[in-house]
């Protein structure tokens, strides 16, 4: 082998100056394809022709050319011995029954190995050994099963002992190109190991290659290759399998394993519990930490199907009493009678790693959780290394390691019942006390205290929120200060003893219930003295409503309305009861509170309606209302305001009083029983207690029409005969002249005011000279300073204002106008 070579830039430089269909034509590119290219070239030609040091990084031509690596492998495999065939197919057996490379015990082929009891939905634990029985020593600790691949090539003798808990399998079928394959994978391992260091690759790459040809011959051939014996009778896989042969190698392996050992496992465990999931070594551990969270806290689906399978639920609730297991753990202390206790080693035997209970042969894990079952309810209390765990801080558990939980010292029977002060929570809870005493009614008492402690707890939690509030009732708060403080911390600590209640939620977790008769005695006072607020909250509760109620309709009505100065005096009567204490918790108070103010508020809706029917219009008025707008003295009146002369203002005002009349006509008593004021237009009699009444208003309409008609047509019919205007007839047009002739001669006015009148009654009026005043204007130039003064000095305010008006005009001309 040449010692020197050309370095990968030395190449590109003097043989692949320019390489053809490159992507990129950078030298870095081209380097990185030169090395590539290379590379692919070695191992195409197993390195026979092209070298590589790796000292100096260099490539070079083998010039002899070397020797063949496939050609020394089949040189290699030809020297192979049946042992070492079985030795390869060993290794073989390794890739696809996916074997660590850490061997159970060193040197030897033997691993631990766990096999899925379908029938249970666990896993067994035994030893998978590649090899016959007589070339084991026994594996410790003893397991359930052994699981053997014997040689094919050169098997040992031995005595198959037919023993129900071992199972060989056999390579029964060697096809001619299997046996070649396996005698290359051998030849190129043994190959690697002689070869020199640069060449190991090689022999690593194409011994791998055929063990993936071998993997998926076997994988292929399965059914059909290999015989399972068990128990002397020695049958193809297939028929083992009984069809079913899916998945991979060592999955179909495990199938056919396992049901021939599942009629063992039956007879070895008769009683084991069956699963709704499939538990493994490697899920065992949160399985039963979260089986202990579902007895602790209630939560978790997983749990609750490791409860299930051992029969410690009745269907979503917990019931020890249902399991076997749960029983005959119960039983075994019962029998020891007394304060004896049942020690871990009395219930749990064997090697460590593969312990079992003595009965049932559970896992120490199963049994831990059976176990906590029974805290659970109370039937038991577990010792954890000097702490003990009973139904009261069963959710310890939780936070327990679960190696800790498994290594109990002990369990015992828990305390017996505190009778007295159990007597006296049931009075507290308002149960009768003899529920407790007797045995066969404590379930009863359990589900009592539950109930009552929850629908108190409850009332404690509301009552506490409305002592927060200060009880509010008629603009004053009944509770405040110090007073409102202590009784929220009393609540506070009602409500936390009652809600301490709901972990004793079986007679087994009563007997861990931790007050004293004196503790119950304590809340029974902090109770009577909740009840002398709830009393005080009832009124707030009752006469509240009726007191803002009254307090609006105190506000909407006059000041001296005879039903405010009634509301005063009740009020009045209410706020001096607060300072008698025995008289703001009495019933008949709270009573007589509530009579005179539902009788207020009767009168008032009384009242209030009837000030509504004066100032509102109902459904009748409201219709009449309507024809009076659309009446044709109104469309005259309209028409006649357009001439500038007449008191336009008059009109308008009339218009003005008949729209602002306000129909309401839905209001009822049921609307009033709600709210005191109006829903729908907010009446405030107090606001309005001027107003005239609405139906006097209609009334009114028809005579002040006609009145404002007749003015305004005397207005006309006198100014037209005014010798003055007569003169301005000339000035008109013939249709106006014409309408104005017309109406004077009628002496009335037409049903129908036609444009030409109007325009014609302008015109004569423009010959006129309007002086327009306000009555207001006036009253300000007679009152002067403001103080009193005589006739006379009135008499010249007056001839002094109508001069200064009049100034300049023409006093014939001028026509007064009073707005």
């Amino acid at each position: 082998m040449s010692g020197w070579g050309w370095h990968l830039k030395r190449l590109k430089e003097g043989v692949a100056l320019l390489i053809p269909g490159l992507p990129e034509q950078n030298a870095d590119f081209q380097v990185i394809t030169i090395n590539t290219l290379l590379g692919e070239m070695r191992r195409l030609t197993s390195g026979k022709f092209i070298g590589y040091n790796k000292e100096n990084h260099q490539y070079f031509l083998e010039v002899e050319g070397g020797e063949d690596p496939d050609v020394l492998i089949c040189e290699r495999a030809g020297d192979l011995s049946d042992y070492m065939l079985d030795q390869y197919y060993f290794a073989l057996l390794r890739r696809v029954m996916q074997c660590s490379d850490e061997t159970y015990v060193s040197g030897v082929s033997i691993w631990e190995y766990d096999l899925v009891w379908q029938e249970k939905k666990v896993t067994r634990t035994g030893y998978l050994f590649f090899g016959a029985p007589n070339e084991r020593s026994t594996a410790q600790p003893p397991q359930d099963y052994y699981i053997y691949f014997l040689q094919p090539f050169d098997p040992p003798p031995f005595t198959d002992e037919e023993r129900p808990d071992e199972v060989f399998f056999y390579l029964k079928e060697r096809s001619p190109e299997f046996i070649e394959k396996l005698k290359l994978f051998g030849g190129a391992m043994e190959m690697m190991k002689i070869a020199p260091t640069p060449d190991r690759p090689i022999y690593r790459e194409k011994g791998e290659e055929y063990l993936g040809e071998l993997s998926s011959y076997l994988l292929e051939n399965i059914t059909n290759a290999f015989a399972v014996t068990y128990q002397g009778s020695k049958k193809p896989l297939a028929e083992r399998l009984q069809g079913r042969s899916a998945g991979s190698f060592k999955e179909i392996i495990d199938q056919g394993a396992s049901f021939c050992l599942g009629g063992y496992f039956a007879g070895e465990y008769p009683d084991y519990p069956s699963f709704p999931v499939l538990l493994t070594r490697q899920n065992l551990k949160p399985s039963i930490e979260e089986a202990i969270k579902c007895l602790a806290t209630g939560q978790s689906r997983l749990g609750a199907r490791v409860l299930e399978g051992l029969q410690l639920l009745d269907g979503e609730e917990i019931a020890p009493e249902k399991s076997q297991y749960a029983n005959y753990f119960l039983d075994v202390l019962r029998e020891k009678g007394g304060s004896q206790v049942v020690n871990r080693e009395e219930l749990i035997a064997g090697p460590d790693r593969a312990e079992r209970d003595i009965f049932f042969k559970l896992e120490p894990e199963f049994v831990v959780v059976v176990l906590a079952a029974l805290v659970y309810r109370g039937d038991i209390v577990l010792n954890l290394a000097g702490r003990e765990i009973n139904a009261g801080n069963l959710v310890d558990m939780t936070r327990i390691n679960l190696d800790d939980l498994i290594n109990f010292r002990y369990y015992k029977i828990p305390p017996t019942l505190n009778i007295p002060a159990l007597e006296r929570l049931l009075v507290l809870l308002g149960l009768p006390p003899g529920l407790i005493k007797n045995e066969s009614t404590r379930e009863e008492a359990v589900r009592g205290i539950q109930e009552a402690a929850l629908r108190t707890s409850r009332q404690v939690l509301f009552l506490q929120e409305e002592i927060t509030g200060g009880l509010p009732c008629w603009g004053k708060n009944l509770i405040s200060g110090e007073v409102q403080d202590g009784y929220r911390k009393l609540a506070g600590e009602h409500k936390s003893f009652l809600e301490s209640l709901r972990r004793y939620n079986s007679v087994g977790r009563l007997k861990q219930f931790p007050y004293q008769e004196a503790d119950i005695v304590h809340q029974l006072d902090i109770r009577e003295r909740l009840q002398d607020v709830d009393k005080i909250a009832l009124l707030a509760r009752e006469l509240g409503p009726y007191g803002a109620y009254l307090m609006t309709a105190e506000a909407v009505l006059s000041v001296d309305h005879p039903l405010v100065q009634d509301l005063q005096q009740l009020r009045a009567e209410f706020q001096g009861g607060l300072q008698d204490r025995k008289k703001l918790v009495a019933s008949s108070f709270r009573q007589e509170m509530s009579r005179k103010a539902r009788d207020l508020k009767k009168r008032y809706i009384e009242e209030y309606i009837h000030l509504h029917g004066k100032r509102r219009l109902n459904r009748r008025e409201e219709e009449r209302m309507a024809r009076f707008l659309q009446d044709s003295r109104f469309e005259i009146l309209k028409d006649l305001s357009e001439i500038k002369y007449l008191p336009g203002n008059q009109y308008r005002g009339l218009l003005n009083k008949v729209r602002s009349l306000i129909a309401c006509p839905d209001l009822t008593k049921e609307e009033l029983e709600v709210q005191a004021i109006c829903p729908h237009c907010h009446f405030r009699p107090a606001e309005e207690w001027e107003f005239p009444a609405v139906g006097l208003v209609l009334s009114q309409l028809d005579e002040e029409l006609d009145n404002m008609l007749d003015s305004w047509c005397r207005i006309m019919l006198d100014f037209v005969a005014d010798p003055g205007v007569t003169s301005s007839f000339e000035l008109l047009e013939t249709e106006q002249k014409r309408a104005v002739k017309k109406f004077q001669a009628r002496g009335k006015l037409p049903g129908e005011i036609r444009e030409d009148f109007i325009q014609g009654m302008q015109l004569l009026f423009q010959g006129l000279d309007g002086v327009t005043f306000s009555v207001s204007g006036l009253k300000e130039v007679l009152a002067g300073d403001g103080g009193p003064c005589t006739v006379e000095e009135v008499k010249s305010r007056f001839a002094q204002y109508l001069a200064d008006v009049l100034h300049g005009r023409n006093h014939e001309k001028v026509r007064m106008i009073i707005e």
